[in-house]
């Protein structure tokens, strides 16, 4: 685990970045994500088809642990938790979120011919990619801190 922030650019589907852009989910739940504190700019798919948004995730946890970890939680968390466990080994607490306007696929294509829409993601540290977002990816609206010091029950999902 190296203390340096990775980059990355995430796929996202809308329904869910619709969730999280509106502070409704604190978590991501992948079967690979990388270690460390990360910065993910996200790629929403499809009708989206654009570059927006900026968060910083914490430390992945493995979901085989929250099974310990909130074992005095009620039925139906723990029944969520076997259930993100089928698809998922990874929940990643989302430390902060920053809206920005967005960068059409069509826009990507043409500015940076090679770009590629990630399937999951992929690492952007020192590219052209990561150049051309911080130099015309607009922050709009505030600056959103999520609180990870107690875990509700319905923040798990």
């Amino acid at each position: 685990m190296g203390s340096v922030m990775r980059t990355i650019l995430l796929s996202f589907e809308p329904n869910w970045f619709d969730k999280l852009e509106k502070g409704e989910k604190k978590f991501e739940y992948r079967k690979n994500f990388p270690e460390g504190v990360t910065k993910a700019y996200f790629y929403v798919s499809n009708p989206v088809k654009a570059i927006t948004g900026i968060a910083i995730f914490g430390e992945r946890e493995k979901l085989e642990d929250w099974k310990e970890k909130y074992k005095d939680r009620p039925l139906d968390v723990k029944q969520k938790i076997d259930k993100l466990l089928i698809n998922n080994k990874y929940a990643v607490p989302m430390l902060s979120f920053q809206p920005t306007n967005k960068i059409p696929l069509a826009k990507l294509r043409q500015d940076i011919p090679n770009f590629i829409v990630p399937r999951m993601y992929y690492y952007i540290d020192d590219s052209d990619l990561m150049d051309y977002l911080d130099n015309n990816l607009i922050h709009i609206g505030e600056l959103r801190n999520n609180n990870f010091s107690v875990i509700l029950d319905e923040d798990i999902y």
